[in-house]
């Protein structure tokens, strides 16, 4: 069935959804790729499993097809400059990042972020111009003492905390 809403309809449609920012990373053959996601879903608590979607154009696609792990990093309201360069095309996102490697899946892990997952990848489907990646959270830490990042409205907000 054809829809009757345009691409730029859809688009701005969904930009009103205000969307945590992760890097999403991954490490194949010895080299890492990542980019910035805001995409990030929880799937399941019994097994704890998440989502992510990547365009099938994107240059990373390949590494995330051919490897069986990959890592979630969630910024920190102060992280936007690292949203930024993980959002840009270039070969090396990593060359300038601080970061670690995982020790259950030896993906990179962003320094500073306020969450770090470490998954394996269960699943993944092709869906309209993306692939739905699906991964079984192997570990996880929290940083309790800050703020996530959040995007909506095409525009980086910053979380008004209650007391």
């Amino acid at each position: 069935m054809a829809s009757g809403v345009n691409e730029h309809e859809f688009k701005e449609s969904l930009s009103k959804l205000a969307a945590g920012v992760s890097i999403i990373s991954t490490k194949f053959e010895g080299r890492l790729f990542g980019f910035t996601a805001s995409s990030l879903t929880s799937v399941s608590l019994s097994p704890p499993l998440v989502s992510f979607c990547l365009n099938k154009d994107a240059t990373c696609l390949g590494a995330f097809t051919s490897s069986n792990v990959f890592s979630v990093s969630i910024l920190a309201e102060n992280q936007e400059d690292i949203s930024r360069h993980f959002a840009k095309h270039m070969d090396d996102k990593f060359s300038n990042a601080q970061y670690h490697l995982g020790a259950a899946t030896g993906c990179p892990l962003m320094e500073k972020a306020i969450c770090w997952l470490e998954c394996g990848k269960v699943q993944e489907f092709t869906a309209g111009d993306h692939i739905i990646f699906i991964g079984e959270v192997k570990t996880t830490k929290i940083n309790h003492n800050q703020n996530p990042l959040i995007y909506c409205a095409r525009s980086y907000c910053k979380v008004k905390q209650n007391n």
